[in-house]
């Protein structure tokens, strides 16, 4: 099962591109195949972007939940998606 980990973006944010180096980076150093990252366009999904209650952007859900801005850092963005890496390990071998 994999966990999708998402990039909600606009167009001309420059903290964006900071973001995406950044989960970029942090996607490498977990190298765990069940992790999948897809981008989206903040405008493009607005629907879903009001359903995961997203004010700004850059935006960062991993498995649909939205983390705080706070979490723009490498070393809490690598602890919420080990988390939830370690979740789903839990999980599947009840």
């Amino acid at each position: 099962m994999p966990v999708q980990v998402e990039l909600l973006t606009a167009n001309g944010c420059g903290a964006c591109q900071r973001a995406r180096a950044l989960l970029a980076e942090v996607i490498g150093e977990l190298d765990d195949p069940r992790l999948e990252y897809r981008e989206l366009d903040l405008v493009a999904e607005i629907d879903y972007a009001v359903q995961l209650g997203v004010t700004a952007s850059p935006a960062v859900a991993v498995d649909g939940q939205l983390l705080p801005p706070a979490f723009f850092t490498r070393k809490k963005l690598r602890a919420a998606i080990a988390a939830r890496l370690e979740s789903l390990h839990r999980e599947t071998h009840r």
